[in-house]
């Protein structure tokens, strides 16, 4: 079965891949990093429960990095070697980014690197590069269908970190 046709409870993996490896990169780099989001994830929270939380709340990015140079909200993503990202949390992540700004943490599995790209930035590659628009089977939730290797494009792209055993935190 195609990926995005899984229901979520099994395309969970790559987001809790992707927060793994976006916790061991800013560990290896002494950055601070907090939760924020809500962890849907771990959560066993009936979906019409779920559903009832207002969608910017449900969407608020997954951390907090805390350094330095500033502040900024940290949303993670996985894919192999595309990133599926829903237009609804595209928008809840405008919201965020009016507070402080939203940076992308994308895993891909087939490159094994991880891509950093700001929300703005984020926004304009799709604008330009007009993607595809997907439907996931279960939700009806559609998605901006993202090649990893754009993210470059108007981001960061780095070697995935190596993970310590525990998933680092």
């Amino acid at each position: 079965m195609e990926f995005h046709n899984q229901p979520f409870s099994e395309r969970k993996s790559a987001v809790e891949t992707s927060e793994m490896y976006a916790m061991q990169y800013y560990k290896n780099r002494n950055i601070n990093i907090i939760r924020s989001g809500l962890d849907a994830l771990n959560e066993d929270i009936p979906v019409k429960n779920w559903m009832n939380i207002p969608k910017y709340i449900r969407n608020l990015p997954d951390f907090i990095i805390v350094g330095d140079k500033g502040n900024f909200f940290l949303e993670c993503k996985g894919g192999f070697d595309h990133v599926h990202i829903k237009i609804s949390e595209l928008k809840s992540y405008g919201f965020w980014n009016d507070f402080i700004p939203v940076v992308m943490f994308v895993w891909s599995s087939a490159y094994k690197t991880i891509y950093r790209v700001e929300y703005v930035k984020l926004m304009d590659l799709i604008t330009e590069q007009n993607y595809k628009i997907g439907e996931y089977g279960d939700n009806k939730e559609k998605y901006h269908i993202i090649p990893a290797g754009d993210l470059h494009l108007k981001g960061v792209m780095d070697k995935a970190p190596k993970l310590e055993k525990s998933g680092g935190n």
